[in-house]
């Protein structure tokens, strides 16, 4: 076999290994969503917005049409 396919074959080899393991690690970095009520609130509420500020720390923003005032939720490592 030519020195150039053996050297191609290794190259993609090593990229998707890389590829692989970028994604399992990334996946244990960033955690895992839970399903939460959300606080003291109407039901008729909508979500408007949500900003993340690194992999532990988060904002969710949105409105609560019955009682008509804002909803703030911030996520902070696990809560």
């Amino acid at each position: 076999m030519p020195v150039e396919t053996t050297n191609h074959r290794r190259s993609l080899f090593i990229s998707v290994l890389s590829f692989i393991v970028l994604l399992f690690f990334n996946s244990l970095a960033l955690g895992q969503w839970i399903s939460i009520s959300p606080p003291s609130v109407s039901t008729d509420w909508q979500l408007n917005g949500v900003y993340f500020t690194s992999p532990a720390e988060g904002w969710a923003m949105g409105v609560d049409q019955t009682n008509k005032r804002g909803v703030l939720l911030r996520y902070s490592g696990s809560t």
